[in-house]
């Protein structure tokens, strides 16, 4: 009767501590069949692989898609084309198609890390174009995109330059003025020279039989401003004469000049 020998089957341990890290490194960028207890680490493997390439949109022609229920030829095959792909994607560690089959996981490792690598850095990109897309559609459906904040700083800056531009009155009545308008003489005053402020030249009529001495100092302020406006024009006017003749002046001596010096050629000539 022959003795039946027993076996101690050992593994790696680095390569069981490398193959968790790659499981959880694929379960990290989302590959989520990782977690099927059915499946053995070379399905997983190649599937990952597979799946991270599709993930990374890079444009070959060759066919890497992981195929479940594939025969154990098939999913070689598929190994040598990853490898392929791989050489082309520029990788920058080097596989070969037996350390997969192999499960060398010391070298799959570091290949899988620099897939992920790839795969978040091309779903960063995937995901600003969408965002500046989707913005882009929303300002042309809705239009811009206004603040709160924005929006409260705008109607400030609007306040503030209607109060810094508002109107500025010229004849403004002091304050010390303003504590004798209970008479009614001051009052007219303030009338009148409200009117004179914005160009309008108004002669106050008194409501009242008997009082003629108000009407008249109205009637002697306004012959005041007149007699001060026509003074103003009366100077501008003087000025801008005796400029001219300052300047006619000039031509005249000029012309003269010119005379004299033509007679004394001609008297030099007849000698």
């Amino acid at each position: 009767m022959a003795m039946l020998g027993k076996f101690d089957v050992r593994e790696d341990p680095e390569q069981k501590a490398k193959c968790d890290e790659t499981m959880e490194l694929l379960l990290a960028a989302g590959y989520f069949r990782v977690r099927i207890k059915g499946l053995s680490d070379f399905d997983k493997v190649v599937g990952g692989l597979a799946w991270s390439i599709q993930a990374c949109n890079f444009a070959v022609d060759i066919d890497v898609l992981y195929q479940e229920n594939a025969i154990l030829g098939q999913k070689i095959a598929l190994t040598e084309r990853i490898v392929l792909v791989l050489s082309r994607m520029k990788c920058s560690h080097a596989i070969e198609p037996h350390q997969i089959q192999g499960g060398d996981f010391i070298h799959i490792f570091p290949v899988v890390q620099w897939l992920v690598k790839r795969v978040f850095e091309r779903r960063a990109e995937i995901g600003d174009f969408n965002r500046a897309y989707a913005l882009n559609q929303y300002d042309k459906q809705f239009g811009e995109l206004i603040d709160e904040t924005k929006l409260t700083s705008f109607k400030e800056n609007v306040e503030d330059i209607r109060i810094r531009h508002r109107p500025k009155r010229r004849y403004r009545c002091l304050d010390s003025k303003k504590k004798r308008l209970n008479n009614i003489d001051e009052r007219r005053k303030r009338i009148h020279s409200t009117l004179v402020e914005f160009g309008q030249m108004h002669q106050l009529l008194d409501t009242s039989a008997g009082n003629e001495k108000p009407q008249q100092e109205v009637d002697a302020l306004i012959k005041n401003m007149v007699d001060e406006k026509s003074k103003i024009a009366t100077q501008i006017v003087n000025s801008l004469v005796n400029q001219q003749q300052d300047t006619l002046r000039g031509i005249i001596e000029d012309f003269e000049e010119k005379v004299n010096k033509k007679k004394k050629i001609i008297k030099e000539e007849g000698r």
